[in-house]
């Protein structure tokens, strides 16, 4: 939540519309905000972390683009 709270912070200050689409941050928000605080408790490996940022972006698209599909969100994105 954090993550995504630092983002609208940022798109809020660009004036872009609540729900508006940005790439890549609205697909690695929470992955940040997640690998900050889990430092705290375990430093991530540069690998584990390389892994992650590549994986979330088309795996956060492709679950939006399902949950939009099947009814669950009004936009795809």
């Amino acid at each position: 939540m954090t993550g995504d709270a630092v983002k609208s912070f940022f798109k809020r200050q660009r004036d872009m519309p609540p729900g508006s689409s940005w790439f890549p941050f609205d697909q690695l928000d929470f992955l940040i905000g997640a690998l900050i605080f889990a430092s705290v408790v375990e430093t991530p490996t540069l690998f584990g972390v390389i892994v992650l940022l590549v994986l979330t972006p088309p795996l956060h698209l492709m679950s939006n683009i399902v949950h939009h599909r099947i009814g669950i969100k009004e936009v795809p994105h």
